[in-house]
């Protein structure tokens, strides 16, 4: 089983938020930090889906639900949307879901398209797809609904996470048979590799100052939350739990 928990940045008071036992995975913040949106695979009379977990209330609701694979909720800047990946007859895209549930379709180009992701004016999204024949990032503009290529390096980039600044773009790359983190300009280039470490590392979540990043790797074992600076320095280790821990995502900065 996998369960989502909240915790402080130092790993302490740990928050089990999932109770279910089946898999739970995927976590986000909505911008106002009193909720957390996740996906799970479903237990009992609660079906496969994308659920929102109300942390003061202690309530979860079902945002949305249907057939085939469904990851990887995010909510706009707004407030007003969900990016997520839906498989629907065969074909796994990014859409969006408004408050009713009505879901949009935005990708056509073919292939597999997976893990969107905001940019901080809600005018675009990052996203991964194999359309050219390895997994790249892709930005989407939501007012052309016209897809442009990021990433020409590396075999296989994936889990991108945009900068609170907008200018770029974290994500994870494989590099010489290992996973690690990488940073682009969100305008394109070329990309700055920030880990180098034995092990794999994963997931980057920006701080809400831009100027850390939280991100997995198991370069000590098990996979367990570490963090750096945007530029790659002083990275440390933040959990040492007993199990795997994966998938972080930075609460938002509440003024």
């Amino acid at each position: 089983f996998k369960q989502v928990y909240v915790s402080h940045l130092d790993g302490s008071e740990k928050l089990q938020v999932t109770q279910d036992p089946t898999i739970h995975l995927f976590p986000s913040w909505t911008r106002d930090g009193q909720s957390i949106l996740y996906t799970t695979y479903g237990y009992r009379d609660r079906g496969p889906g994308i659920y929102q977990f109300h942390l003061f209330s202690g309530k979860q609701n079902r945002i949305f639900s249907s057939r085939g694979l469904h990851s990887g909720g995010k909510w706009s800047p707004d407030g007003n949307y969900i990016a997520v990946t839906l498989e629907r007859e065969g074909n796994t895209d990014i859409y969006l879901l408004d408050r009713q549930g009505k879901a949009d379709r935005l990708t056509h180009g073919g292939g597999i398209n997976v893990s969107p992701a905001w940019s901080p004016d809600g005018k675009q999204l990052v996203f991964v797809s194999n359309r050219s024949g390895s997994p790249q990032l892709y930005l989407l503009d939501l007012s052309t609904r016209k897809p442009r290529r990021l990433t020409y390096s590396g075999s296989y980039n994936t889990s991108p996470d945009w900068s609170p600044k907008g200018d770029r773009i974290a994500y994870t790359g494989r590099v010489g048979g290992r996973f690690n983190i990488l940073s682009i300009s969100a305008q394109g280039g070329e990309p700055q590799m920030l880990t180098s470490n034995a092990g794999d590392n994963e997931d980057p979540s920006w701080s809400p100052d831009g100027r850390y990043i939280l991100f997995t790797s198991n370069r000590k074992g098990r996979y367990q939350i570490h963090m750096m600076q945007a530029s790659g320095e002083n990275q440390q280790r933040l959990t040492a739990s007993g199990g795997d821990d994966t998938n972080p995502a930075w609460s938002p900065r509440i003024e």
